[in-house]
């Protein structure tokens, strides 16, 4: 049973484009996460598909932006959905 606790991959385009619009590196990037800057590489580059959550979290609080603007959240099923009305 899936609880939420990954997404899907990052969407590294933007993501990218917000951390050097802010002139960070992955080595600041990392600092500032309490990550490996190996991590980063794989996660800014785009190579791991299952991000932990409070990994998300720690980015998106790094970079000062919500995590669901850099994020793509895959978790939510249609049955999770409102239901149109008839």
């Amino acid at each position: 049973m899936q609880l939420g606790f990954f997404v899907e991959m990052i969407n590294k385009e933007l993501a990218n484009q917000i951390r050097k619009s802010q002139n960070l590196r992955l080595r600041h990037l990392a600092e500032r996460t309490g990550l490996s800057v190996s991590y980063m590489g794989q996660i800014f580059g785009g190579r791991l598909a299952m991000i932990p959550r409070p990994t998300q979290k720690k980015i998106a609080r790094a970079l000062g932006v919500k995590e669901s603007l850099i994020f793509n959240d895959h978790t939510r099923t249609d049955k999770n959905e409102p239901k149109p009305l008839p």
